[in-house]
Protein backbone atom coordinates (compact mmCIF):
# COMPACT_ATOMS: atom_id res chain seq x y z
CA UNK A 1 0.00 0.00 0.00
CA UNK A 2 1.31 3.47 -1.03
CA UNK A 3 0.93 5.55 2.13
CA UNK A 4 2.83 8.64 0.97
CA UNK A 5 1.11 9.03 -2.40
CA UNK A 6 -1.06 12.13 -1.80
CA UNK A 7 1.60 14.02 0.20
CA UNK A 8 4.14 13.26 -2.51
CA UNK A 9 1.79 14.57 -5.18
CA UNK A 10 1.08 17.67 -3.08
CA UNK A 11 4.80 18.18 -2.68
CA UNK A 12 5.30 17.88 -6.43
CA UNK A 13 2.49 20.36 -7.06
CA UNK A 14 4.03 22.76 -4.55
CA UNK A 15 7.39 22.38 -6.26
CA UNK A 16 5.84 23.04 -9.68
CA UNK A 17 4.01 26.10 -8.35
CA UNK A 18 7.19 27.41 -6.72
CA UNK A 19 9.18 26.90 -9.92
CA UNK A 20 6.43 28.60 -11.93
CA UNK A 21 6.33 31.56 -9.55
CA UNK A 22 10.11 31.88 -9.64
CA UNK A 23 10.12 31.61 -13.44
CA UNK A 24 7.41 34.27 -13.70
CA UNK A 25 9.29 36.51 -11.28
CA UNK A 26 12.48 35.98 -13.27
CA UNK A 27 10.66 36.83 -16.49
CA UNK A 28 9.23 40.00 -14.95
CA UNK A 29 12.65 40.96 -13.58
CA UNK A 30 14.33 40.36 -16.95
CA UNK A 31 11.62 42.37 -18.72
CA UNK A 32 12.05 45.18 -16.18
CA UNK A 33 15.82 45.30 -16.74
CA UNK A 34 15.42 45.31 -20.54
CA UNK A 35 12.75 48.03 -20.39
CA UNK A 36 14.84 50.21 -18.08
CA UNK A 37 17.86 49.94 -20.36
CA UNK A 38 15.74 50.84 -23.39
CA UNK A 39 13.71 53.72 -21.93
CA UNK A 40 16.87 55.30 -20.50
CA UNK A 41 17.59 56.51 -24.04
CA UNK A 42 14.57 58.79 -24.16
CA UNK A 43 13.55 59.11 -20.50
CA UNK A 44 16.78 59.45 -18.43
CA UNK A 45 15.07 61.20 -15.51
CA UNK A 46 11.55 59.78 -15.05
CA UNK A 47 11.04 61.17 -11.55
CA UNK A 48 11.69 64.84 -12.32
CA UNK A 49 8.22 66.08 -11.39
CA UNK A 50 7.87 63.39 -8.75
CA UNK A 51 10.93 64.65 -6.89
CA UNK A 52 10.33 68.36 -7.37
CA UNK A 53 6.72 68.61 -6.29
CA UNK A 54 4.62 67.31 -3.44
CA UNK A 55 0.92 67.09 -2.63
CA UNK A 56 1.76 67.79 1.03
CA UNK A 57 1.30 71.56 0.70
CA UNK A 58 -2.16 72.28 2.16
CA UNK A 59 -4.23 74.23 1.36
CA UNK A 60 -2.63 74.07 -2.11
CA UNK A 61 -3.54 71.22 -4.46
CA UNK A 62 0.20 70.63 -4.74
CA UNK A 63 3.39 72.67 -4.60
CA UNK A 64 7.16 72.62 -4.69
CA UNK A 65 8.95 70.54 -2.10
CA UNK A 66 10.58 72.95 0.42
CA UNK A 67 14.37 72.86 0.88
CA UNK A 68 14.69 70.57 -2.12
CA UNK A 69 16.96 70.57 -5.16
CA UNK A 70 16.48 68.76 -8.46
CA UNK A 71 19.01 68.54 -11.28
CA UNK A 72 17.59 68.32 -14.78
CA UNK A 73 19.69 67.54 -17.85
CA UNK A 74 18.23 68.94 -21.06
CA UNK A 75 19.36 70.78 -24.18
CA UNK A 76 23.00 69.92 -23.62
CA UNK A 77 23.43 71.23 -20.09
CA UNK A 78 22.68 70.43 -16.48
CA UNK A 79 20.38 72.78 -14.57
CA UNK A 80 19.94 72.64 -10.82
CA UNK A 81 16.59 73.90 -9.52
CA UNK A 82 16.67 74.76 -5.82
CA UNK A 83 13.59 75.42 -3.72
CA UNK A 84 13.77 77.49 -0.53
CA UNK A 85 12.03 76.75 2.77
CA UNK A 86 8.85 78.57 1.68
CA UNK A 87 8.46 76.45 -1.46
CA UNK A 88 9.64 79.14 -3.91
CA UNK A 89 12.34 78.85 -6.56
CA UNK A 90 14.32 81.68 -5.02
CA UNK A 91 17.74 81.46 -3.38
CA UNK A 92 17.01 83.86 -0.52
CA UNK A 93 14.54 83.51 2.32
CA UNK A 94 12.10 86.46 2.14
CA UNK A 95 12.04 88.47 5.35
CA UNK A 96 8.79 88.74 7.33
CA UNK A 97 7.74 91.45 7.93
CA UNK A 98 8.93 93.07 4.72
CA UNK A 99 11.82 95.49 5.34
CA UNK A 100 11.00 99.18 4.97
CA UNK A 101 11.79 100.60 1.54
CA UNK A 102 11.95 97.20 -0.16
CA UNK A 103 10.08 96.70 -3.45
CA UNK A 104 8.90 93.09 -3.34
CA UNK A 105 7.68 91.48 -6.58
CA UNK A 106 6.25 87.98 -6.99
CA UNK A 107 5.90 85.95 -10.19
CA UNK A 108 3.05 83.40 -10.35
CA UNK A 109 2.45 80.91 -13.16
CA UNK A 110 3.27 77.46 -14.51
CA UNK A 111 6.43 75.78 -15.77
CA UNK A 112 7.34 78.54 -18.25
CA UNK A 113 7.33 81.16 -15.47
CA UNK A 114 9.06 78.65 -13.16
CA UNK A 115 11.96 78.62 -15.62
CA UNK A 116 12.02 74.99 -16.63
CA UNK A 117 15.32 74.08 -18.34
CA UNK A 118 17.06 77.38 -17.47
CA UNK A 119 19.20 78.60 -14.59
CA UNK A 120 17.73 80.82 -11.90
CA UNK A 121 19.89 83.68 -13.19
CA UNK A 122 18.46 83.26 -16.70
CA UNK A 123 14.70 83.10 -16.06
CA UNK A 124 12.88 86.40 -16.39
CA UNK A 125 12.26 86.73 -12.65
CA UNK A 126 16.01 86.48 -12.03
CA UNK A 127 16.73 88.91 -14.86
CA UNK A 128 14.15 91.38 -13.55
CA UNK A 129 15.81 91.34 -10.13
CA UNK A 130 19.24 91.81 -11.72
CA UNK A 131 18.23 94.90 -13.69
CA UNK A 132 15.88 96.40 -11.10
CA UNK A 133 18.73 96.25 -8.59
CA UNK A 134 20.78 98.30 -11.00
CA UNK A 135 18.05 100.95 -11.18
CA UNK A 136 16.77 100.95 -7.59
CA UNK A 137 19.77 99.72 -5.58
CA UNK A 138 20.99 96.34 -4.38
CA UNK A 139 18.93 96.22 -1.20
CA UNK A 140 15.81 97.87 -2.61
CA UNK A 141 14.17 95.09 -4.63
CA UNK A 142 13.58 91.36 -4.72
CA UNK A 143 11.74 89.34 -7.38
CA UNK A 144 10.51 86.02 -5.99
CA UNK A 145 9.49 83.15 -8.26
CA UNK A 146 6.35 81.46 -6.89
CA UNK A 147 5.50 79.64 -10.14
CA UNK A 148 4.93 75.86 -10.13
CA UNK A 149 4.98 73.52 -13.17
CA UNK A 150 1.50 72.46 -14.25
CA UNK A 151 -0.35 75.30 -12.52
CA UNK A 152 -3.51 76.76 -14.06
CA UNK A 153 -5.55 79.67 -12.70
CA UNK A 154 -7.11 77.30 -10.16
CA UNK A 155 -3.80 76.56 -8.45
CA UNK A 156 -2.38 80.03 -9.12
CA UNK A 157 -5.25 81.55 -7.14
CA UNK A 158 -4.47 79.24 -4.21
CA UNK A 159 -0.79 80.17 -4.38
CA UNK A 160 -1.61 83.88 -4.54
CA UNK A 161 -4.03 83.95 -1.62
CA UNK A 162 -2.34 81.52 0.76
CA UNK A 163 1.37 81.95 -0.02
CA UNK A 164 2.08 85.18 -1.89
CA UNK A 165 -0.13 87.91 -0.38
CA UNK A 166 1.01 87.14 3.21
CA UNK A 167 4.48 88.35 2.14
CA UNK A 168 3.03 91.81 1.40
CA UNK A 169 4.10 92.14 -2.26
CA UNK A 170 4.17 95.52 -3.98
CA UNK A 171 3.57 93.87 -7.35
CA UNK A 172 2.43 90.45 -8.57
CA UNK A 173 3.10 89.31 -12.13
CA UNK A 174 0.81 86.56 -13.45
CA UNK A 175 2.49 84.85 -16.41
CA UNK A 176 0.12 82.23 -17.78
CA UNK A 177 -2.40 81.23 -20.43
CA UNK A 178 -0.98 78.12 -22.08
CA UNK A 179 -1.76 75.60 -19.33
CA UNK A 180 -5.36 76.79 -19.05
CA UNK A 181 -5.80 76.51 -22.80
CA UNK A 182 -4.14 73.08 -22.88
CA UNK A 183 -6.50 71.78 -20.20
CA UNK A 184 -9.66 73.42 -21.49
CA UNK A 185 -9.10 72.50 -25.13
CA UNK A 186 -8.49 68.89 -24.15
CA UNK A 187 -11.47 68.65 -21.76
CA UNK A 188 -14.01 66.07 -22.91
CA UNK A 189 -16.62 66.57 -20.19
CA UNK A 190 -18.35 69.53 -18.63
CA UNK A 191 -16.87 71.36 -15.68
CA UNK A 192 -16.93 68.84 -12.87
CA UNK A 193 -16.40 68.53 -9.16
CA UNK A 194 -12.67 69.18 -9.40
CA UNK A 195 -12.86 71.78 -12.19
CA UNK A 196 -10.90 71.34 -15.40
CA UNK A 197 -7.86 69.18 -14.66
CA UNK A 198 -4.69 68.48 -16.57
CA UNK A 199 -3.03 65.09 -16.18
CA UNK A 200 -0.55 66.33 -13.57
CA UNK A 201 -3.33 67.83 -11.43
CA UNK A 202 -5.34 64.61 -11.67
CA UNK A 203 -2.37 62.47 -10.63
CA UNK A 204 -1.61 64.75 -7.69
CA UNK A 205 -5.24 64.51 -6.51
CA UNK A 206 -5.22 60.72 -6.84
CA UNK A 207 -1.89 60.48 -5.02
CA UNK A 208 -3.25 62.58 -2.16
CA UNK A 209 -6.34 60.35 -1.91
CA UNK A 210 -4.21 57.21 -1.84
CA UNK A 211 -1.90 58.68 0.78
CA UNK A 212 -4.87 59.51 3.00
CA UNK A 213 -6.02 55.89 2.72
CA UNK A 214 -2.62 54.29 3.18
CA UNK A 215 0.91 55.68 2.99
CA UNK A 216 2.13 52.25 1.89
CA UNK A 217 -0.25 52.25 -1.06
CA UNK A 218 1.27 55.55 -2.21
CA UNK A 219 4.73 54.02 -1.95
CA UNK A 220 3.70 50.98 -3.98
CA UNK A 221 2.09 53.21 -6.59
CA UNK A 222 5.33 55.16 -6.94
CA UNK A 223 7.33 51.99 -7.51
CA UNK A 224 4.86 50.77 -10.12
CA UNK A 225 4.47 54.13 -11.88
CA UNK A 226 8.23 54.60 -12.30
CA UNK A 227 9.10 51.00 -13.16
CA UNK A 228 10.70 50.31 -16.51
CA UNK A 229 7.71 48.24 -17.66
CA UNK A 230 5.19 50.99 -16.83
CA UNK A 231 7.35 53.61 -18.54
CA UNK A 232 7.71 51.37 -21.61
CA UNK A 233 3.93 50.98 -21.78
CA UNK A 234 3.51 54.77 -21.59
CA UNK A 235 6.15 55.18 -24.31
CA UNK A 236 4.40 52.61 -26.51
CA UNK A 237 0.98 54.21 -26.00
CA UNK A 238 2.38 57.65 -26.86
CA UNK A 239 4.24 56.37 -29.93
CA UNK A 240 3.48 56.75 -33.64
CA UNK A 241 0.72 54.13 -33.54
CA UNK A 242 -1.34 56.35 -31.25
CA UNK A 243 -0.45 59.53 -33.12
CA UNK A 244 -1.74 57.94 -36.33
CA UNK A 245 -5.17 57.28 -34.81
CA UNK A 246 -6.01 60.99 -34.80
CA UNK A 247 -6.09 63.95 -32.45
CA UNK A 248 -7.95 63.72 -29.15
CA UNK A 249 -8.41 67.50 -28.79
CA UNK A 250 -11.96 68.86 -28.58
CA UNK A 251 -13.62 72.17 -29.29
CA UNK A 252 -13.74 74.13 -26.02
CA UNK A 253 -16.94 74.11 -24.07
CA UNK A 254 -18.89 77.39 -24.04
CA UNK A 255 -17.87 78.16 -20.47
CA UNK A 256 -14.15 77.39 -20.98
CA UNK A 257 -12.93 80.88 -21.91
CA UNK A 258 -15.19 82.50 -19.29
CA UNK A 259 -13.84 80.10 -16.68
CA UNK A 260 -10.29 81.23 -17.43
CA UNK A 261 -11.28 84.91 -17.44
CA UNK A 262 -12.98 84.57 -14.05
CA UNK A 263 -9.83 83.04 -12.60
CA UNK A 264 -7.69 85.94 -13.82
CA UNK A 265 -10.24 88.51 -12.62
CA UNK A 266 -10.41 86.92 -9.16
CA UNK A 267 -6.62 87.01 -8.79
CA UNK A 268 -6.38 90.58 -10.04
CA UNK A 269 -9.16 91.68 -7.70
CA UNK A 270 -7.64 89.93 -4.69
CA UNK A 271 -4.24 91.52 -5.33
CA UNK A 272 -5.63 95.00 -5.96
CA UNK A 273 -7.77 94.65 -2.84
CA UNK A 274 -4.61 93.91 -0.90
CA UNK A 275 -3.20 97.23 -2.09
CA UNK A 276 -0.69 95.71 -4.52
CA UNK A 277 -0.24 96.21 -8.25
CA UNK A 278 -0.99 93.34 -10.61
CA UNK A 279 0.30 92.62 -14.12
CA UNK A 280 -1.32 89.95 -16.29
CA UNK A 281 1.26 88.77 -18.84
CA UNK A 282 -0.33 86.45 -21.41
CA UNK A 283 2.44 84.11 -22.43
CA UNK A 284 3.73 83.37 -25.95
CA UNK A 285 3.88 79.92 -27.53
CA UNK A 286 4.84 78.39 -30.87
CA UNK A 287 1.32 77.77 -32.13
CA UNK A 288 0.41 81.45 -32.42
CA UNK A 289 1.98 84.22 -34.47
CA UNK A 290 2.08 84.81 -38.23
CA UNK A 291 5.71 85.87 -38.44
CA UNK A 292 9.02 84.24 -39.43
CA UNK A 293 10.52 81.82 -36.92
CA UNK A 294 14.02 80.43 -36.63
CA UNK A 295 14.66 77.17 -38.55
CA UNK A 296 14.64 75.14 -35.33
CA UNK A 297 11.31 76.62 -34.21
CA UNK A 298 9.83 76.04 -37.67
CA UNK A 299 10.84 72.40 -37.34
CA UNK A 300 9.03 72.13 -34.01
CA UNK A 301 5.89 73.68 -35.49
CA UNK A 302 5.98 71.39 -38.53
CA UNK A 303 6.34 68.33 -36.32
CA UNK A 304 3.40 69.37 -34.17
CA UNK A 305 1.18 70.08 -37.19
CA UNK A 306 2.04 66.64 -38.55
CA UNK A 307 1.47 64.66 -35.34
CA UNK A 308 -1.42 66.64 -33.81
CA UNK A 309 -2.92 68.93 -36.45
CA UNK A 310 -6.15 69.56 -34.57
CA UNK A 311 -4.32 70.59 -31.42
CA UNK A 312 -2.16 73.05 -33.36
CA UNK A 313 -5.19 74.50 -35.16
CA UNK A 314 -7.20 74.90 -31.93
CA UNK A 315 -4.37 76.66 -30.11
CA UNK A 316 -3.90 79.01 -33.02
CA UNK A 317 -7.61 79.80 -33.22
CA UNK A 318 -8.33 80.17 -29.50
CA UNK A 319 -5.21 82.02 -28.34
CA UNK A 320 -6.68 85.46 -29.25
CA UNK A 321 -9.90 84.60 -27.36
CA UNK A 322 -8.07 83.59 -24.20
CA UNK A 323 -5.79 86.63 -24.48
CA UNK A 324 -8.85 88.88 -24.83
CA UNK A 325 -10.44 87.24 -21.77
CA UNK A 326 -7.27 87.92 -19.76
CA UNK A 327 -7.13 91.52 -20.99
CA UNK A 328 -10.77 92.21 -20.11
CA UNK A 329 -10.40 90.53 -16.71
CA UNK A 330 -7.30 92.58 -15.88
CA UNK A 331 -8.84 95.88 -16.89
CA UNK A 332 -12.09 95.23 -15.05
CA UNK A 333 -10.07 94.76 -11.83
CA UNK A 334 -7.87 97.81 -12.38
CA UNK A 335 -4.79 95.72 -13.23
CA UNK A 336 -2.35 96.00 -16.13
CA UNK A 337 -2.23 93.68 -19.12
CA UNK A 338 0.77 92.78 -21.27
CA UNK A 339 0.11 90.70 -24.39
CA UNK A 340 3.29 88.72 -24.98
CA UNK A 341 1.93 86.55 -27.80
CA UNK A 342 3.93 88.64 -30.28
CA UNK A 343 6.92 89.26 -27.98
CA UNK A 344 9.21 87.07 -30.08
CA UNK A 345 8.26 88.57 -33.43
CA UNK A 346 11.30 88.98 -35.71
CA UNK A 347 13.61 87.71 -32.95
CA UNK A 348 17.00 86.77 -34.47
CA UNK A 349 17.55 83.78 -32.14
CA UNK A 350 15.60 80.83 -30.76
CA UNK A 351 13.19 82.20 -28.15
CA UNK A 352 11.46 78.91 -27.27
CA UNK A 353 13.06 75.59 -26.38
CA UNK A 354 9.87 73.68 -27.15
CA UNK A 355 6.24 74.65 -27.70
CA UNK A 356 6.03 76.96 -24.71
CA UNK A 357 9.17 77.09 -22.51
CA UNK A 358 11.37 80.12 -23.27
CA UNK A 359 15.07 79.82 -23.93
CA UNK A 360 17.42 82.12 -21.97
CA UNK A 361 17.17 84.49 -24.95
CA UNK A 362 13.37 84.36 -24.77
CA UNK A 363 13.45 85.05 -21.03
CA UNK A 364 15.56 88.13 -21.70
CA UNK A 365 13.07 89.38 -24.32
CA UNK A 366 10.26 88.93 -21.79
CA UNK A 367 12.35 90.75 -19.17
CA UNK A 368 12.63 93.80 -21.40
CA UNK A 369 8.88 93.95 -22.05
CA UNK A 370 8.01 93.59 -18.37
CA UNK A 371 10.57 96.22 -17.35
CA UNK A 372 8.67 98.77 -19.43
CA UNK A 373 5.47 98.02 -17.51
CA UNK A 374 7.24 98.07 -14.13
CA UNK A 375 8.84 101.41 -15.00
CA UNK A 376 5.38 102.79 -15.78
CA UNK A 377 4.05 101.60 -12.41
CA UNK A 378 6.96 103.00 -10.40
CA UNK A 379 6.90 106.31 -12.30
CA UNK A 380 3.18 106.72 -11.63
CA UNK A 381 3.79 106.16 -7.92
CA UNK A 382 6.79 108.48 -7.70
CA UNK A 383 6.89 110.97 -10.61
CA UNK A 384 9.51 113.12 -8.87
CA UNK A 385 11.98 110.24 -8.73
CA UNK A 386 11.71 109.28 -12.38
CA UNK A 387 14.09 111.88 -13.81
CA UNK A 388 17.76 111.28 -14.56
CA UNK A 389 19.14 114.36 -12.81
CA UNK A 390 21.29 113.50 -9.81
CA UNK A 391 20.72 109.74 -10.17
CA UNK A 392 23.07 107.43 -8.30
CA UNK A 393 22.01 104.42 -10.39
CA UNK A 394 21.42 103.78 -14.10
CA UNK A 395 18.02 104.79 -15.44
CA UNK A 396 15.46 102.39 -16.93
CA UNK A 397 16.41 103.69 -20.38
CA UNK A 398 20.07 102.84 -19.79
CA UNK A 399 19.17 99.37 -18.52
CA UNK A 400 16.97 98.72 -21.55
CA UNK A 401 19.86 99.78 -23.78
CA UNK A 402 22.08 97.24 -22.03
CA UNK A 403 19.49 94.52 -22.62
CA UNK A 404 19.16 95.51 -26.29
CA UNK A 405 22.94 95.30 -26.66
CA UNK A 406 22.95 91.90 -25.00
CA UNK A 407 20.19 90.62 -27.30
CA UNK A 408 21.95 91.97 -30.39
CA UNK A 409 25.21 90.21 -29.49
CA UNK A 410 23.46 86.84 -29.46
CA UNK A 411 21.51 87.21 -32.71
CA UNK A 412 21.57 84.01 -34.74
CA UNK A 413 22.28 81.80 -31.71
CA UNK A 414 20.25 78.93 -30.27
CA UNK A 415 19.29 81.34 -27.52
CA UNK A 416 21.17 79.39 -24.85
CA UNK A 417 24.22 81.55 -24.05
CA UNK A 418 22.83 84.96 -23.16
CA UNK A 419 23.94 84.69 -19.52
CA UNK A 420 27.46 85.76 -20.55
CA UNK A 421 27.62 89.49 -19.78
CA UNK A 422 29.22 92.26 -21.80
CA UNK A 423 31.61 94.76 -20.25
CA UNK A 424 28.88 97.34 -19.77
CA UNK A 425 27.00 94.82 -17.60
CA UNK A 426 29.98 93.53 -15.65
CA UNK A 427 29.18 95.20 -12.34
CA UNK A 428 25.54 94.08 -12.22
CA UNK A 429 26.47 90.58 -13.32
CA UNK A 430 29.12 90.27 -10.63
CA UNK A 431 26.75 91.58 -7.99
CA UNK A 432 24.29 88.90 -9.04
CA UNK A 433 27.07 86.31 -8.76
CA UNK A 434 27.98 87.67 -5.32
CA UNK A 435 24.38 87.21 -4.22
CA UNK A 436 24.07 83.65 -5.51
CA UNK A 437 27.39 82.60 -4.00
CA UNK A 438 26.55 83.83 -0.52
CA UNK A 439 27.05 80.89 1.79
CA UNK A 440 29.01 78.94 -0.83
CA UNK A 441 32.08 78.76 1.39
CA UNK A 442 32.35 77.30 4.83
CA UNK A 443 33.34 79.77 7.47
CA UNK A 444 30.52 82.31 7.48
CA UNK A 445 31.97 85.81 7.46
CA UNK A 446 35.33 84.54 6.20
CA UNK A 447 33.57 82.92 3.25
CA UNK A 448 31.69 86.12 2.46
CA UNK A 449 34.96 88.05 2.57
CA UNK A 450 36.47 85.62 0.06
CA UNK A 451 33.51 86.08 -2.31
CA UNK A 452 33.70 89.85 -1.97
CA UNK A 453 37.44 89.75 -2.65
CA UNK A 454 36.92 87.87 -5.92
CA UNK A 455 34.00 89.97 -7.11
CA UNK A 456 35.71 93.23 -6.18
CA UNK A 457 38.82 92.17 -8.09
CA UNK A 458 36.76 91.53 -11.23
CA UNK A 459 34.91 94.83 -10.84
CA UNK A 460 38.26 96.62 -10.85
CA UNK A 461 39.79 94.48 -13.61
CA UNK A 462 37.43 92.24 -15.67
CA UNK A 463 40.52 90.66 -17.29
CA UNK A 464 41.93 89.41 -13.97
CA UNK A 465 42.71 85.77 -14.73
CA UNK A 466 43.36 84.88 -11.08
CA UNK A 467 39.92 86.16 -10.05
CA UNK A 468 38.25 84.29 -12.94
CA UNK A 469 40.01 81.12 -11.77
CA UNK A 470 38.82 81.54 -8.17
CA UNK A 471 35.28 82.46 -9.24
CA UNK A 472 35.10 79.52 -11.65
CA UNK A 473 36.02 77.10 -8.88
CA UNK A 474 33.47 78.64 -6.51
CA UNK A 475 30.75 78.35 -9.15
CA UNK A 476 31.81 74.75 -9.81
CA UNK A 477 31.43 73.88 -6.12
CA UNK A 478 28.04 75.64 -6.07
CA UNK A 479 26.76 73.58 -9.00
CA UNK A 480 26.57 76.38 -11.60
CA UNK A 481 28.48 74.34 -14.17
CA UNK A 482 27.98 76.44 -17.32
CA UNK A 483 28.95 79.62 -15.45
CA UNK A 484 31.95 77.84 -13.92
CA UNK A 485 33.18 76.63 -17.30
CA UNK A 486 32.90 80.14 -18.73
CA UNK A 487 35.07 81.66 -15.98
CA UNK A 488 37.59 78.81 -15.94
CA UNK A 489 38.03 79.12 -19.71
CA UNK A 490 38.47 82.87 -19.28
CA UNK A 491 41.11 82.24 -16.62
CA UNK A 492 43.02 79.99 -19.04
CA UNK A 493 43.02 82.79 -21.60
CA UNK A 494 44.11 85.41 -19.04
CA UNK A 495 46.57 83.61 -16.77
CA UNK A 496 50.28 84.03 -17.59
CA UNK A 497 51.67 81.14 -19.62
CA UNK A 498 54.84 80.60 -17.59
CA UNK A 499 56.44 78.02 -15.32
CA UNK A 500 55.07 79.64 -12.16
CA UNK A 501 51.44 79.28 -13.34
CA UNK A 502 51.91 75.88 -15.02
CA UNK A 503 50.16 73.84 -12.29
CA UNK A 504 47.30 76.34 -12.01
CA UNK A 505 46.68 76.18 -15.76
CA UNK A 506 46.65 72.36 -15.66
CA UNK A 507 44.06 72.40 -12.85
CA UNK A 508 42.02 75.04 -14.72
CA UNK A 509 41.88 72.80 -17.81
CA UNK A 510 40.78 69.82 -15.71
CA UNK A 511 38.15 71.78 -13.79
CA UNK A 512 36.83 73.38 -16.98
CA UNK A 513 36.60 69.89 -18.47
CA UNK A 514 34.68 68.63 -15.43
CA UNK A 515 32.30 71.63 -15.49
CA UNK A 516 31.61 71.11 -19.21
CA UNK A 517 31.09 67.38 -18.59
CA UNK A 518 28.51 68.15 -15.89
CA UNK A 519 26.87 70.67 -18.24
CA UNK A 520 26.47 67.95 -20.87
CA UNK A 521 29.03 69.40 -23.31
CA UNK A 522 31.26 66.33 -23.61
CA UNK A 523 33.21 67.22 -26.76
CA UNK A 524 34.28 70.57 -25.29
CA UNK A 525 35.20 68.79 -22.06
CA UNK A 526 37.45 66.35 -23.95
CA UNK A 527 39.43 69.21 -25.52
CA UNK A 528 40.29 70.67 -22.09
CA UNK A 529 41.09 67.29 -20.55
CA UNK A 530 43.34 66.33 -23.45
CA UNK A 531 45.23 69.58 -22.97
CA UNK A 532 45.55 68.93 -19.22
CA UNK A 533 46.96 65.45 -19.93
CA UNK A 534 49.28 66.78 -22.63
CA UNK A 535 50.69 69.24 -20.11
CA UNK A 536 50.85 66.71 -17.26
CA UNK A 537 50.41 63.07 -18.40
CA UNK A 538 50.59 61.77 -14.81
CA UNK A 539 47.73 63.98 -13.55
CA UNK A 540 45.44 61.42 -11.88
CA UNK A 541 42.49 63.79 -11.50
CA UNK A 542 42.41 64.52 -15.25
CA UNK A 543 42.47 60.79 -16.04
CA UNK A 544 39.54 60.29 -13.66
CA UNK A 545 37.56 63.15 -15.22
CA UNK A 546 38.28 61.81 -18.71
CA UNK A 547 36.96 58.46 -17.51
CA UNK A 548 33.69 60.13 -16.48
CA UNK A 549 33.38 61.68 -19.94
CA UNK A 550 34.02 58.30 -21.57
CA UNK A 551 31.25 56.76 -19.45
CA UNK A 552 28.83 59.42 -20.69
CA UNK A 553 29.91 58.78 -24.29
CA UNK A 554 29.40 55.00 -23.83
CA UNK A 555 33.13 54.39 -24.45
CA UNK A 556 33.75 51.51 -22.05
CA UNK A 557 37.30 50.84 -23.29
CA UNK A 558 38.31 54.49 -22.92
CA UNK A 559 36.71 54.69 -19.49
CA UNK A 560 38.54 51.58 -18.31
CA UNK A 561 41.86 52.92 -19.63
CA UNK A 562 41.58 56.28 -17.86
CA UNK A 563 40.13 54.93 -14.60
CA UNK A 564 42.93 52.32 -14.46
CA UNK A 565 45.54 55.01 -14.97
CA UNK A 566 43.90 57.26 -12.37
CA UNK A 567 43.94 54.40 -9.85
CA UNK A 568 47.58 53.53 -10.67
CA UNK A 569 48.64 57.14 -10.09
CA UNK A 570 46.42 57.56 -7.03
CA UNK A 571 45.63 54.24 -5.27
CA UNK A 572 43.30 56.12 -2.86
CA UNK A 573 40.93 57.14 -5.68
CA UNK A 574 37.84 55.21 -4.60
CA UNK A 575 35.72 56.67 -7.39
CA UNK A 576 37.98 55.18 -10.07
CA UNK A 577 38.02 51.87 -8.20
CA UNK A 578 34.22 51.77 -8.05
CA UNK A 579 33.85 52.50 -11.76
CA UNK A 580 36.40 49.82 -12.66
CA UNK A 581 34.47 47.25 -10.61
CA UNK A 582 31.40 48.07 -12.71
CA UNK A 583 33.29 48.14 -16.02
CA UNK A 584 35.43 45.01 -15.67
CA UNK A 585 32.53 42.50 -15.98
CA UNK A 586 31.32 44.39 -19.06
CA UNK A 587 34.74 44.06 -20.73
CA UNK A 588 34.92 40.28 -20.33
Amino acid sequence: MEINGPPARAKRRGLIVSISVLAAAGLVLATEVICRRYVRRWDPQPEFYHGLMTYHQPPLDYGLRPNHAVTDTAYGREVMMKINSYGFRYSKEPAVPKPAGLVRIFVVGGSAAFGLYVYEEEMFSGQLELYLKKVLGDDKVEVINAAVPGYTTQQELQMLVFRVLPFDPDLVILYDGFNDMAVLLAATEKLGRFGFENELMKQMRLRRTLAEQSPYRLLYMDYIAYSGIARMVRHWRAGPAVADTGDIQREPQPESVDFYGRGVRTMAGATRGHGSDFIVAFQPHLFYGEYPRTPREMGLIAGEHKSKPKRAELFKRYTPRFAAAARDAARSAGARFVDLTDAFKDAPADCLLDLVHPSPYGHLVITRRLLEEIESILTAKNPAGSGDAGRLHPSFAQVRAQIDDRLARHAGSRGMAVHNPGENEQSAYLEHIRYHLSGALAGGVAGDREINRIVNALEVDPANGYAHYDLGNLLLNKGHFAFAASHLEESIRRLPDNAEMFSVRVIAHNNAGYALHKAGRQDEAIAHLQEALRMKPDYARAHYTMGLVCVDKKDAAGARKHFSEALRLDPQNQGARAYLEKLNPMMR
